[in-house]
């Protein structure tokens, strides 16, 4: 949901979290196993989760900038429609 700008609150810290991801991460954040996430990169779903194709959404690393480039790009056009 944070893709149109929704978060929600999961009343613990971020090391916690951190913590708990680090336990599985494939399991916890419900990645593909054959992801390989080199130095650098950033995950990138497309198309985004809330659009009504997202449950098709591709996992994979991208350039740390693109993704955010995409998502600013993307909640300006989803929040002025």
């Amino acid at each position: 949901m944070a893709e149109k700008g929704n978060i929600e609150e999961y009343n613990c810290t971020w090391g916690a979290f951190m913590s708990w991801v680090a336990e599985d991460p494939f399991e916890r954040l419900d990645l593909p196993e054959n992801l390989n996430l080199e130095t650098g990169k950033l995950l990138f779903a497309y198309p985004p989760f809330c659009s009504k194709e997202g449950n098709e959404a591709v996992i994979k690393p991208i350039d740390g900038e693109e993704p955010i480039r995409f998502h600013a790009d993307f909640a300006r056009q989803i929040n002025s429609a």
